[in-house]
């Protein structure tokens, strides 16, 4: 077992799916993980009895415009399909699947494990730039 360092906003898996909330300043190897509606509970990177796994990064979901890689290298862009009364992501790769919406977008990280943003899109550089 690693004892990777995640981030905040990073999904992982242990025995169950969830999200790191916050990683404690004093001791960098303890991380607080929120899952489901029980809230947060506490692991060790360093401890080996844990099985860890990054499922998606904090800079998952996809936004429109942007360019992610897959585990295997391979390129995915997002868009966005636009309906008046509900948006849809659509999440298309370089060798043609299609993934839409929020379950589709599960199913692709199941299926091409962990992404990785490549390249910014507009939306997204306009949300964090505050433009």
């Amino acid at each position: 077992m690693s004892s990777r360092m995640y981030r905040e906003g990073d999904r992982v898996t242990l025995t169950i799916p969830g999200v790191i909330a916050r990683i404690d300043p004093e001791d960098p190897a303890r991380h607080h993980l929120r899952y489901g509606d029980q809230g947060l509970v506490y692991f060790r990177t360093d401890d080996n009895s844990i099985d860890h796994v990054l499922v998606a990064t904090a800079d998952w979901p996809p936004l429109p415009g942007d360019v992610w890689r897959d585990r295997d290298r391979k390129r995915w862009f997002c868009q966005v399909e636009t309906d008046p009364d509900r948006p849809t992501i659509i999440l298309t790769s370089e060798f043609a699947a299609v993934y839409t919406g929020e379950h589709g977008l599960m199913k692709a990280v199941r299926n091409y494990g962990t992404f990785y943003l490549e390249i910014p899109g507009r939306v997204r550089l306009e949300r964090e730039g505050g433009r």
